[in-house]
């Protein structure tokens, strides 16, 4: 899987910063899972995993996510991909 292989990446448009100007874009587990065409559960193993950087929000026991767009776009646009 492309993400698997990113974690060694040094491909500057995955590591990419925002600008303090720029408005992050969060997108949720199953938005990621759509784009990248694999399951929720999956997205789900590579955040507990720390393959994938994701915002956890805590609901009483349940976690949320919120995974930046710019991660997405850039493994979505990575050559491996």
């Amino acid at each position: 899987m492309c993400v698997l292989i990113l974690e060694n990446c040094s491909c500057s448009s995955v590591h990419m910063s925002m600008n303090k100007d720029t408005t992050p874009t969060f997108l949720t587990v199953p938005e990621v899972a759509r784009q990248l065409r694999v399951k929720e559960i999956t997205v789900r193993r590579w955040i507990q995993d720390g393959i994938l950087e994701a915002e956890v929000i805590q609901e009483g026991k349940r976690h949320r996510y919120r995974i930046l767009k710019h991660i997405i776009d850039a493994l979505k646009n990575h050559p491996a991909c």
